[in-house]
């Protein structure tokens, strides 16, 4: 059973932080940057505070989640910073951004068939041998061989869904930016922009719950 499901192309795609591309776009380029990251600040620390909140109902948790959340918004807002700049107008931006969306899209959906697949079978192995091991004790060595693949598995769907999810904010901060520049114009090519970020949300989902289906099998293990 291949547990190595992550292919190389798609960890380059979820652990590349920045494109090659064309040349910077025209105009104030530090600026830019610097509004950018201190949105994603400000939005990221807003969320934070109300996660931290809900999650300790008191200051101090509320006060640690919105350390976090700048954090992570801070990056996120970096990262979109780094995108802007190489693409020599916006026209490039789109296409490149389209393409790369895309991408993960497809690379997505074969993570997610190739995760599905590896369930089914999971799922049959770890039946056969758990109803195998009340008779011959020998099978608990198959059984934890059995377990480490599943835990292994589901700790590189994890990495994989979290960088999606940061992926999709990047995605999507991008194209919002970029249709409220826009206006009127590029308007076609946003729309495909757009259905393709759609479309790595339920990939997404997808993913989570594959994710969340090989933690549920390992649990089945009885060791």
């Amino acid at each position: 059973m291949n547990t190595h499901y992550l292919k190389p192309a798609l960890l380059a795609v979820l652990l590349s932080t920045s494109l090659t591309g064309c040349s910077g776009m025209g105009g104030a380029k530090g600026d830019d940057a610097t509004q950018t990251k201190t949105e994603g600040a400000i939005g990221g620390a807003l969320l934070g505070a109300l996660a931290g909140g809900l999650l300790g109902g008191d200051a101090k948790s509320a006060a640690i989640g919105a350390a976090i959340g700048g954090g992570v918004g801070y990056l996120v807002g970096n990262e979109v910073a780094e995108r802007k700049k190489q693409y020599a107008n916006k026209e490039a931006l789109i296409a490149g951004e389209t393409r790369y969306t895309t991408k993960m899209l497809q690379e997505t959906q074969s993570l997610n068939t190739q995760l599905s697949g590896d369930i089914r079978k999971y799922k049959k192995s770890i039946s056969r041998l758990n109803k195998q091991i009340a008779k011959d004790s020998s099978k608990r060595a198959t059984l934890k061989k059995q377990q480490a693949a599943v835990q292994k598995s589901h700790k590189n769907a994890k990495k994989a869904l979290d960088a999606i999810n940061q992926e999709l904010k990047v995605s999507q901060t991008l194209y919002d930016e970029t249709k409220k520049d826009s206006g009127k114009k590029n308007a076609a090519n946003l729309k495909q922009w757009q259905k393709k970020i759609s479309a790595l949300k339920t990939q997404k989902v997808k993913l989570e719950t594959n994710t969340n289906q090989l933690q549920a099998v390992s649990k089945t293990i009885a060791l």
